[in-house]
């Protein structure tokens, strides 16, 4: 029986009302076909970009995806311990990474399907893998909640102070927009795509998003990282790539000077994985 045996747009029906599949569970869903043909249809969509991987396995094996909101319905399927993990991480939303217990912290590097790292005011933390950057930012600067508990008692040692404008004056949101950004924000747009999850990493130097735009079935999401910089050591791309295999997602390098010649001689070996100069 060849690969073509079986249509893609059946397979990619399955995985849009189901979630992540694997390969039983897509030919439960048709009724038919060959458990070694329908796993070699589904690795090749995800070498072609169609679908995506989990780092989450069920009997030892990762499901196959189209979007990542649907993953939630794998965490089932996560270890004890990563399981109180990632409920952790659910249910805050955002959990600064030297106020976690060690275990935690390498729990969270072994769920990439759902937690994300990255830096605020010089401190690491991880977020929930759906929270949007706006969501994020409310939580760093505090819930309703947290803001009750600590309001009071400080604002009434303020008022005998009188020094409201300590507790008045807002947190500022740190400023996302430099020359890097516009000129990410503007590649993407010639692409016809959409930026999602923007995280400057440095001001104008140095950040993380997702290019997001309408492929031939369905939408295509891939990591961008970009830079600013003359040199670009290696093992800040492979922190990338890395970040990128776990989500599933192709990974494309932008730098606004150009590439050394050795460093994406290095990578060229490796699939899904593009250098290209802003």
């Amino acid at each position: 029986m060849s690969l073509e045996a079986i249509p893609r747009e059946k397979i990619l029906e399955v995985i849009q009302r189901l979630g992540p599949v694997q390969p039983l569970d897509v030919k439960r869903a048709l009724g038919t076909g060959d458990l070694m043909l329908i796993g070699a249809i589904l690795a090749e969509m995800t070498a072609n970009n169609i679908l995506f991987t989990s780092h989450t396995k069920r009997g030892g094996s990762p499901f196959y995806y189209t979007t990542q909101d649907s993953l939630e319905n794998i965490a089932q399927y996560l270890g004890e311990k990563d399981k109180r993990t990632y409920d952790l991480l659910k249910e805050r939303g955002v959990l600064k990474e030297d106020e976690l217990e060690p275990l935690t912290r390498v729990s969270l590097k072994n769920i990439p399907d759902f937690s994300r790292w990255f830096e605020h005011e010089g401190a690491g933390h991880w977020h929930y893998f759906l929270l949007s950057e706006e969501e994020v930012m409310e939580l760093l600067q505090g819930s309703p909640e947290t803001v009750e508990e600590v309001a009071e008692p400080v604002q009434e040692t303020l008022v005998e102070e009188e020094t409201p404008a300590k507790v008045t004056a807002p947190k500022e949101k740190p400023t996302l927009h430099g020359d890097l950004e516009e000129q990410v924000a503007g590649f993407i747009k010639h692409h016809s795509g959409k930026m999602k999850e923007l995280n400057v990493m440095k001001e104008n130097a140095q950040l993380t998003c997702k290019m997001e735009q309408e492929g031939t079935y369905g939408k295509k999401t891939t990591l961008i990282y970009a830079v600013n910089r003359k040199t670009l050591p290696e093992k800040l791309v492979w922190t990338i790539l890395l970040e990128a295999k776990g989500s599933g997602l192709p990974l494309l390098v932008l730098n606004t000077h150009d590439f050394p010649k050795t460093l994406a001689k290095k990578f060229s070996s490796i699939p899904n994985v593009w250098f290209e100069k802003l």
